[in-house]
């Protein structure tokens, strides 16, 4: 991937190169905007990438097909300058636009990048939040698949993918850290499942001790004597 920079007006900016591996190659071209103007169709406004962009100065990844694609008609235009055959204006004019239709569609999948990552984010800060707000309810992929309208298999995939575990472990480990912490607090085993929703008591017996090392039972026992060591005699 390299950098594509958007300048508006006259403006300086400083480029810092952090790949002390490969040299800083900067291709700069200048546009005038009633040129690009004049190169653009009702249907296709080539100062798309501009109008769009709210800031003077953006910086936007390309793929490197489409930087060298763009880079070898810079060159060519520079290489036009010299130029006087037939036809050359027409010549610049076509390889303008080329370039200009390049830079556009960059510009253009960099919004649709962003928009795409902004949505999967924000999908799953709401999904963490609809967790904590409903702990002590059964939480299931098909109850987040009506919530969000958002298939269970997208669900699940970006899930996994933002925090490292499945939809299930996660709520699992989250009412097991809270179950521990009612027991710890005087409510019994049965209790403290009855609450948290995590299914039968057989079920959360074992669950519990595969995650803490010992039963609910054996917990609470352990917590009461650690407070009696603490009150004394």
């Amino acid at each position: 991937m390299e950098d594509c920079i958007l300048i508006k007006g006259k403006k300086t900016i400083e480029y810092i190169n952090n790949d002390s591996k490969r040299p800083l190659e900067l291709l700069c071209l200048q546009f005038d905007e009633s040129l690009i103007e004049l190169l653009s169709t009702p249907t296709c406004q080539l100062n798309y990438c501009y109008k769009q962009s709210i800031n003077p100065v953006e910086v936007f990844q390309c793929n490197f097909e489409k930087i060298m694609l763009i880079k070898n008609l810079g060159f060519k235009l520079m290489a036009l300058e010299n130029d006087h055959a037939f036809g050359v204006n027409l010549f610049k004019e076509s390889t303008l636009t080329m370039l200009l239709v390049l830079v556009n569609r960059a510009y253009e999948e960099k919004i649709l990048l962003n928009q795409k990552t902004t949505g999967k984010t924000f999908l799953i800060d709401s999904i963490f939040l609809y967790i904590a707000n409903h702990i002590y309810e059964e939480i299931t992929l098909q109850q987040l698949e009506s919530t969000f309208y958002v298939s269970r298999f997208h669900i699940s995939r970006e899930f996994k993918k933002h925090s490292g575990t499945t939809l299930h472990k996660f709520v699992i480990k989250r009412k097991l850290e809270l179950a521990k912490e009612l027991i710890k607090n005087g409510n019994t085993a049965t209790e403290a499942n009855n609450k948290c929703n995590i299914g039968t008591l057989n079920n959360f017996y074992r669950v519990f001790k595969r995650e803490y090392g010992m039963t609910p039972k054996s917990y609470q026992l352990q917590t009461k004597s650690e407070i009696g060591r603490i009150d004394g005699p």
